[in-house]
Formats: C-alpha cells, sequence, structure tokens
C-alpha cells in the first residue's frame, strides 16, 4: 500500500529578503545528490599538487635512467679494452697515450701499464666521455680511472 502524499509544510520567518527562502528548503537542498563548488576546488587543488609531483618524479626518473644508460656504455666500453688486453700477449702490453685513445662508442679511452711483479702487470684505464655529474649536470667529458691487473699465463704442464 501506497501512503498519500503529505502536503510540504510552509516554514520561514517572513516575506522577501534574505528571509524568504524558508530553512525548511536548505535542508531540502543538503539532501539533493551533488557536489558543492567548494568540494569541486577542493578536489581540483588536491589533483593539481598531485599531477606537479608526479610530473616532478617522473623528471627525476628518466635522469637517473639516461645516467644509468650511459654509465653502462662506460662499462661495455671499457670491458672490450679489457678483453683485448687480456687477449694482448704479457710481454707486449704497453701504454697507450692520451693523444691517441681507443675509441669505443662515445667514449675515449687510454690506459698506462705498471709492473708490479714479475708476472704481474697493472694497468691503469682512462676514461672521457658523457656523464652526470652532480652540481654539474650533464658533461660531454668527464674523466675517470679503473684499474685491472693481468698476470702473466702459466704453461701447462
Amino acid at each position: 500500500m501506497s501512503r498519500p502524499a503529505r502536503p510540504l509544510r510552509r516554514c520561514g520567518r517572513g516575506r522577501g529578503g534574505l528571509a524568504a527562502l524558508p530553512p525548511c528548503a536548505w535542508r531540502l537542498r543538503a539532501a539533493q545528490p551533488g557536489f558543492t563548488l567548494v568540494e569541486v576546488m577542493v578536489a581540483l587543488v588536491v589533483l593539481t599538487i598531485s599531477m606537479l609531483a608526479l610530473a616532478s618524479t617522473l623528471g627525476f626518473l628518466l635522469m637517473q635512467v639516461r645516467n644509468a644508460d650511459v654509465r653502462s656504455e662506460r662499462a661495455a666500453a671499457l670491458q672490450q679494452v679489457i678483453e683485448t688486453l687480456r687477449a694482448t700477449p704479457y710481454d707486449n702490453l704497453q701504454d697507450r697515450l692520451e693523444t691517441a685513445p681507443a675509441v669505443v662508442g662515445s667514449f675515449q679511452i687510454w690506459w698506462s701499464v705498471s709492473t708490479t711483479s714479475r708476472d704481474l702487470k697493472r694497468i691503469a684505464l682512462y676514461t672521457r666521455g658523457p656523464a652526470y655529474l652532480a652540481g654539474e649536470g650533464w658533461v660531454r667529458a668527464a674523466q675517470d680511472t679503473f684499474e685491472v691487473s693481468i698476470a702473466r699465463g702459466r704453461p701447462n704442464t
């Protein structure tokens, strides 16, 4: 069974001006679905701050990925030169001057050979190429140094 509709009760304090809208009408409006303008503005501010934080983080991550890529390239170039040096006969290992470096990718590599003992040589490898330096940003010709030791191979007996 349905109930008969009740007539709307008149609420109000008077006629005309601000008092023309009765207090019970405010209650009816508050019960209506939707968002107020203040809620929408607060949501937009929160969304804007979130997007700015996301954009900042994205820029940082892209820089870190590029930095890791350049470091990987440097490591691969060094590995290639080290493998070449290990394949060179022990007695033929010689310095490579900075004026005539080996070029691997975008890196220049040169080295100096020092004899540590009769059966061991220490090689200092110097690289020059792109890098990200803290406080300076991206530079085209950062220099770095690595060391590797090569032992004389023993003949099988």
